[in-house]
Order: C-alpha cells, then structure tokens, then sequence
C-alpha cells in the first residue's frame, strides 16, 4: 500500500482557501403598492355616471293563436271516396306440365338417330424434311474472303513547309500597305 504522508495537493489549489462566498444581504421588500391615488378612469367614461336605463313597459302577450287554414282548390272534391276491389281472388295451383307437354313440331321425327363418326384416326408423325440449298448457293462455298492485307500508314503532312504562292500572286502583297 503506497504512503500517502507526502501527497501534496495540485499547483494552485490552496490559493484561494480563505474564500468566503458573498451575496445574501439584499433584502426583497414586499410592500402593497396603493394604486387608489394614481389610478383615474378612461377619458369620459365617468362622463354619464348618473344613467339610469328606462324601459320594461313594453307588454309581451302569451295568447293562443287560431289558425283558419283551408284546402288547397280542388283538393276536397273527392274526399268521400272509398277505395273498392280487393275481390279478386288469386288462385294457387300446382301446374302439370308434364301430363300436358309435347314436344315441338319435327322435333321427333329423327329421334333414332345415333350420330356417326369418330373412327377417324388422327396420325401424328415427325416428318422427315430433306431440305437442300438453294440452286448454286453453294456454287461459291469453299470462296475464301481476300483483303486485309492493305496497310494504312498515318504520317504526318507538311503542307506549311512545302507550300509556295502562286506564279504572279506576290507582285502586288504591298498594296494595302
């Protein structure tokens, strides 16, 4: 265990050891402010203080109100009717049909007939092609295709160096001059 006897504390650190924090000694007043005297009333609000509302002799009447209310024209011309029927009698009968029903007109005439047919084989076969070329596409079949021998040689041209005027061109190159 390593001794702590001679620890010393970090540079600085004992500097302001007797620091003793301030602050504390303002006091908050708490006292009620009396706004009585200085507080006055909107311009001319005070201006019609003494009013005194009139009214109140207005009568409101609760009467039952009678309405003659009529027809419209014609509406009451056939107020005494009396809807009729209800005498008709609908009758439920189980219906035989099959008693009673025919067949159509012809229609039983080739009733033993028995349809024919369906002894026909249908043959499926890989057939055989013996295709050939077309007369004298093969005429040329063993042509060996030439070329490709030609070289493409790249150099560069020397127009500038070798390039002369015209005959007569330079006689008149000091004209504009």
């Amino acid at each position: 265990m390593p001794s702590s006897t001679g620890v010393k504390s970090k540079i600085g650190s004992k500097d302001n050891m007797q620091y003793t924090p301030g602050g504390g000694n303002v006091k908050i007043l708490s006292s009620k402010t009396d706004y009585s005297k200085a507080a006055k009333s909107k311009i001319g609000s005070t201006d019609n203080m003494k009013h005194a509302p009139t009214g109140g002799n207005k009568k409101v009447y609760n009467q039952k109100l009678t309405w003659t209310a009529t027809s419209k024209v014609g509406s009451l011309n056939n107020a005494a009717h009396k809807p009729a029927g209800g005498n008709v009698k609908i009758e439920e009968k189980k219906l035989d049909f099959k008693g009673k029903a025919q067949s159509k007109v012809g229609s039983l005439d080739n009733a033993k007939h028995t349809p024919r047919g369906g002894e026909k084989k249908i043959v499926s076969q890989k057939l055989e092609w013996k295709a050939q070329p077309k007369i004298g596409s093969l005429g040329n079949a063993d042509h060996v295709p030439g070329g490709g021998e030609k070289r493409i040689e790249e150099q560069k041209l020397d127009f500038k160096e070798k390039a002369q005027a015209k005959l007569g061109s330079l006689e008149n190159a000091n004209h504009g001059l």
